[in-house]
């Protein structure tokens, strides 16, 4: 095998909403992810090619979003999903 490619999840980050009584609870937000997890899970990843033998050639960011309204004049977003990490067999 002389490419190979990893998928790095980018976990939705945490954040409070509003509870009945007017208290607040953690959840996902579909808007935001953890950047510095996500930054950490990259980097490993980088670095667990290198120690198989292969060096990085791109880092594709993959994207997800929703345009819930936009037929009603509302916007759309998108965040990123994660990366896909390409990389090639280096010959020592």
């Amino acid at each position: 095998m002389n490419y190979k490619t990893v998928f790095v999840f980018a976990s939705p980050a945490a954040s409070e909403k509003k509870t009945f009584l007017g208290g607040t609870a953690p959840e996902d937000s579909p808007y935001w992810i953890d950047g510095l997890a996500f930054a950490a899970q990259t980097e490993a990843a980088c670095n667990q090619l290198d120690t198989e033998g292969f060096e990085v050639i791109s880092i594709t960011e993959i994207t997800r979003g929703s345009s819930e309204g936009l037929i009603h004049g509302g916007a759309g977003w998108s965040v990123t999903h994660g990366v896909l990490i390409t990389a090639r067999r280096v010959t020592r």
